[in-house]
């Protein structure tokens, strides 16, 4: 194999030398060569050419100059070295050596258009244009060079001449919006305004089926603060074309840009209608309606609305229910959300972020048959999403499966990346499972190591410092300054406020405990039974027992049912 590529880089210099050789005998006409000057100078070329194209410049740069001290007029070499200098940004040398290419073979096409190349490198767009002008003469048929005439017209400000070129490129190959569009910028830069409505004009004329260019003509107006003849404009194009949906929109956001919000609406609900518009034109105009949630029922109300056209309008695309869903998500319409998200999930199951959408409204509604199974789903699909293992751990702990649930919770704890928090509640629900399966040990070890990275987690400091205060030898020095740090995170929580109670019962502080559960059920505790049948606790220890079975009473009543509560009430005692 290596000796192959070795016959074809031969062959190659060898192809490159010949026709360095034929263009010496039919360009280099100024000086004769005699035999030996003439064999001098191609190994001369042919070794710039071979350290040209294994990489070294300086070495053919070298090569090139020492060739052209044996021929002065070789045009191939005063091309490669101008190309070589160009290379390394010395525009002053490659123009001087590519401007002396030019005068011994001016009608070579690559030499010209690199001298206008040079020449624009070195901002000399006059010299650019009338390069491009000869280029012109030469392959009038060649396309690309009148736009890049026009623009060295352009940007030698020229404007007047770059129309011309665009003129002379029209009668070659017909009006065409990208020539128009040029053209129009110029008429505008030459305050000729009524030239540039014409040329759209007589694209409309040319096309007049073609809604986009009643556009270019009305955004002309509009941007010249004439919108009675924007307006003409988009009513002519529903004369034309009635129902286009480009048209829709175009009257809606004219209205909207007049200040008349009723008209305005009414032709953007006629877009949402219509299957014609692109649905992700639909889904950008939705976007800033999300800023009205919350602030302008009128307007989010009316963006509901309009994801329930554009369902109807695409029955069978899943962007129509996810954006349907989002809205009705971020106004707390969650089971209108979740049926929502549930259809485009249907419709298209490659987008995880519907899948996590649909699991936080499982959560929030305690639907955990359903989290499981969504959760299950989510994993087959999105392997390395962790969030869909934190939920299946979180819908087995509902179901009292602790082990499955921190097989899937450890499974997704290693994907977490840069996120401490997320790392932490993996660690703490880790935790909260091996303390149901009387693992204290361990579950301690997973609260310590979620606290260690989020320490102010007041949630977690409740929970941790609760499950040591069941335990029969729990350290409850430990259980008190967790749960003080959780109240001073977040005071006035009931639920803290209740496990401080639970920790100063157990350290038999009663009074002290009367004291925290009582400001738990002033804060909304008096609605829990957990809460109650504490404060019952705490008053039969402080010798109040027919008081005590008063709040044990008020606990079954509101749903308490625990088998240690039924006997405190039957046997009246603790």
């Amino acid at each position: 194999m290596k000796q192959l590529h070795k016959q074809l880089f031969i062959c190659l210099i060898a192809l490159l030398a010949f026709t360095t050789v034929f263009a010496q005998k039919n360009s280099d006409k100024k000086q004769q060569l005699s035999d030996g000057d003439a064999i001098k100078f191609n190994n001369l070329f042919f070794e710039g050419n071979k350290a040209k194209i294994t990489g070294n410049f300086d070495k053919a740069i070298g090569l090139y100059k020492r060739a052209l001290e044996v021929n002065p007029n070789s045009a191939p070499t005063l091309f490669e070295l101008g190309r070589m200098h160009y290379q390394e940004n010395k525009f002053d040398d490659a123009l001087k050596y590519v401007e002396k290419a030019v005068k011994i073979n001016g009608t070579n096409k690559w030499y010209l258009v690199f001298l206008a190349e040079a020449q624009s490198a070195k901002n000399d767009y006059e010299g650019a244009a009338e390069t491009f002008e000869t280029l012109l003469e030469l392959h009038p048929n060649e396309y690309e060079n009148y736009f890049e005439h026009a623009y060295a017209l352009i940007k030698n400000e020229d404007y007047k001449g770059a129309i011309a070129v665009y003129e002379k490129l029209e009668k070659r190959m017909g009006k065409t919006e990208d020539i128009v569009q040029q053209k129009k910028k110029l008429y505008l830069r030459l305050n000729k305004f009524d030239k540039a409505v014409e040329e759209v004009e007589e694209l409309i004329d040319d096309s007049p089926f073609e809604p986009r260019y009643y556009g270019i003509l009305a955004e002309l107006y509009e941007d010249n603060d004439m919108p009675e003849k924007a307006l003409e404009v988009y009513e002519k194009l529903m004369e034309v074309d009635p129902g286009n949906p480009m048209g829709y929109l175009s009257l809606a956001e004219h209205y909207r840009l007049a200040g008349d919000e009723e008209k305005s609406m009414k032709y953007l609900s006629k877009a949402f209608e219509n299957p014609g518009v692109n649905i992700d034109i639909k889904v950008q105009l939705l976007f800033p309606y999300f800023n009205y949630i919350g602030v302008d029922k009128a307007k989010t109300d009316k963006a509901i609305e309009m994801t329930e056209m554009m369902i109807k309008a695409h029955p069978d695309d899943a962007k129509s229910y996810s954006i349907a869903a989002d809205f009705l998500y971020n106004t707390e319409q969650f089971e209108e959300a979740l049926i929502n998200y549930n259809k485009a999930k249907e419709l298209d199951n490659s987008k995880y972020q519907i899948f996590e959408q649909i699991l936080f409204i499982n959560a929030r509604q305690e639907q955990y048959k359903e989290m499981l199974n969504t959760s299950k789903e989510a994993m087959e699909l999105f392997p390395n999403q962790p969030m869909a293992y934190l939920f299946n751990g979180i819908a087995q702990t509902q179901k009292k499966k602790y082990e499955l649930a921190n097989g899937s919770l450890k499974k997704g704890l290693p994907m977490v990346v840069d996120n401490k928090a997320l790392k932490a509640e993996f660690l703490s629900k880790i935790g909260e499972n091996y303390n149901a399966l009387k693992e204290e040990e361990k579950s301690d070890e997973y609260f310590d190591k979620s606290l260690k990275l989020v320490p102010d987690n007041a949630v977690v400091l409740n929970n941790y410092s609760y499950y040591i205060s069941l335990r029969d030898d729990g350290d409850l020095d430990k259980a008190e300054e967790l749960i003080k740090r959780a109240i001073k995170l977040e005071p006035n929580q009931s639920s803290f406020e209740d496990s401080y109670g639970w920790v100063l019962y157990k350290m038999k502080r009663y009074d002290e405990a009367q004291e925290w559960i009582g400001k738990a059920m002033a804060n909304g505790g008096d609605e829990s039974a957990v809460i109650l049948e504490h404060y019952g606790d705490v008053l039969y220890q402080l010798g109040n027992k027919d008081e005590a079975l008063e709040y044990w009473l008020k606990a079954k009543a509101k749903g308490g049912k625990s088998e240690s509560l039924l006997k405190k009430i039957a046997d009246k005692s603790l």
